[in-house]
């Protein structure tokens, strides 16, 4: 597959997900994956309105869509990203995907001092679909 087919596979994944599918209140949704060679993790946050985003298990979801889509997108240099933010919005069928290299993906671990911070760090807002 080539990163527009892996992308759309992980939208899709994400959107059949029993705790997204089982709630109807949330507007937007973001996906942190955390892929090196030898550790793979997804976080998410679903988002209603204001409110603070709820933690939200992703059971149906592959690491292996990740991983491929890592190498799906491997510069040239063979340089791949660690960190992935998949964000969508609901209602619009907007979305957004970011890459963060090694340098910039410490500030996107969670902090058990301050759960909430990575929750607000990654809420979706209107610019991040321009």
């Amino acid at each position: 597959m080539d990163q527009t087919e892996i992308v759309n596979t992980i939208v899709g994944s994400l959107l059949e997900e029993r705790a997204l599918a089982d709630d109807p209140r949330w507007d937007s949704v973001a996906v942190l994956a955390t892929v090196t060679p030898h550790y793979a993790d997804l976080t998410a946050y679903r988002y209603t309105g204001a409110e603070a985003g709820t933690a939200t298990p992703l059971t149906g979801t592959e690491h292996q869509l990740f991983r491929d889509l890592q190498e799906a997108t491997k510069g040239p240099d063979d340089q791949t990203w660690e960190v992935c933010i998949v964000k969508i919005e609901r209602d619009t069928a907007r979305g957004s995907v970011n890459f963060v290299y090694s340098d910039e993906a410490p500030i996107w671990q969670i902090d058990p001092a301050d759960p909430t911070r990575l929750a607000e760090n990654l809420r979706p807002r209107s610019e991040d679909f321009n």
